[in-house]
């Protein structure tokens, strides 16, 4: 008899301030529920005896199931699904690297010669590469094909505008399967749509952009690693090395301070000291109001992250979503934290329940 809605384990609820969002790990994709059928699906462990659900919540699991989110069955086939391991775990001591470079060819040797095998000594596989100065298409093509023999399995490329023909472009991306995307910035208005194609993308915007921290929807990332990962580290500063144009060593791009220049310190050395991995363990149910947002596990936030007295944390800037009104700052109805009678800062963290409240009952009815 099929009187239980046993939930998919690949479909994991991630409950908010406001609402829940249930995430499909497997097929990349996510949906938007009350949060007390999170609280169902909580007290039950995914697994839902029907004569619990109220009348009101039926056609949620009709268009669950209809939807492949979950599946009417008996209660002896449900417990034979356990939830799924969310452990996390990598080989690697560094997962990602990006490298600033200028399009000069004894700038690419010294990367080639001597930064690179560091990477792989660190069993890095992904390098994000952005180029500040132009490249033309030549000394592009050499670049690429020079990780045939490396380590590397994904690469993309970050380079100011340049006109290839689409020949030239398919070239780049035979020659060297590592090749990923080819991201151009600073790309004219008039850009001619013919010249697109689904490996390259193209942005009127400069890459200075990338210091900005703009939370957005087409950045989310939903899979089963990220969001495992997620459970017990920073996702964007975990296993994370950059270094910049200048060859100074950081964690990520958007820092200011460094940890010595790659000419004059080893990678092996700086990564094991406690002050560059400070960032890595701090995931967002350890930071003030990320903890309460529903996006946190698809989340990719490079924001700096400041740390109290007390030991708590809290974001440099002010998110573009509020998750206590549920409502991005380009919609109608957005208020900021302020506005909320929500206060971050220093000295702490202090929510307004009734001021939000009634801020909800006006914009949701």
């Amino acid at each position: 008899m099929n009187d239980y809605y046993m939930q998919f384990s690949n479909c994991i609820a991630v409950k908010g301030f406001s609402r829940t969002a249930i995430y499909d790990v497997q097929r990349a994709r996510f949906i938007l529920v009350d949060n007390h059928f999170a609280d169902l699906l909580d007290n039950y462990q995914n697994k839902i005896p029907i004569d619990k659900i109220d009348l009101e919540w039926k056609h949620y699991i009709d268009k669950l199931v209809e939807d492949e989110w979950g599946v009417l069955t008996s209660k002896a086939i449900a417990d034979l699904f356990p939830p799924l391991d969310l452990q996390w775990k990598h080989y690697a001591e560094i997962t990602n690297a990006v490298i600033d470079l200028n399009g000069d060819l004894g700038g690419i040797d010294y990367f080639f010669c001597y930064v690179l095998p560091q990477f792989e000594a660190l069993t890095c596989k992904a390098f994000q590469v952005n180029f500040l100065s132009q490249i033309n298409f030549e000394n592009l093509l050499n670049f690429v094909k020079r990780f045939d023999d490396t380590q590397v399995h994904f690469l993309i490329v970050h380079l100011p505008y340049v006109l290839l023909t689409q020949e030239e472009t398919e070239a780049l991306y035979n020659i060297q399967p590592r090749l990923n995307f080819l991201v151009y910035y600073a790309c004219p208005s008039s850009l001619d749509s013919k010249i697109k194609n689904e490996k390259s993308y193209y942005s009127g915007k400069d890459i200075s952009v990338r210091k900005n921290n703009l939370i957005s929807t087409d950045y989310f990332v939903i899979n089963l690693s990220f969001f495992t990962e997620s459970q017990r580290f920073n996702t964007y500063y975990n296993k994370k090395l950059s270094i910049d144009v200048n060859g100074c060593i950081k964690n990520v791009p958007e820092q200011i301070d460094d940890y010595g220049n790659i000419k004059s310190r080893r990678l092996d050395e700086v990564i094991e000291s406690h002050q560059f991995r400070s960032f890595w363990n701090v995931h967002k149910e350890m930071i003030d109001v990320c903890k309460d947002c529903e996006y946190r596990h698809m989340c990719v936030d490079s924001c700096n992250l400041i740390k109290r007295n007390d030991g708590t944390w809290f974001r440099s800037k002010e998110c573009n979503y509020n998750p206590y009104i549920s409502k991005w700052n380009n919609e109608e109805g957005y208020k900021s934290l302020s506005e909320c009678g929500i206060t971050v800062n220093e000295n702490g963290f202090l929510l307004d329940d009734l001021k939000i409240n009634e801020i909800n009952n006006e914009l949701w009815k």
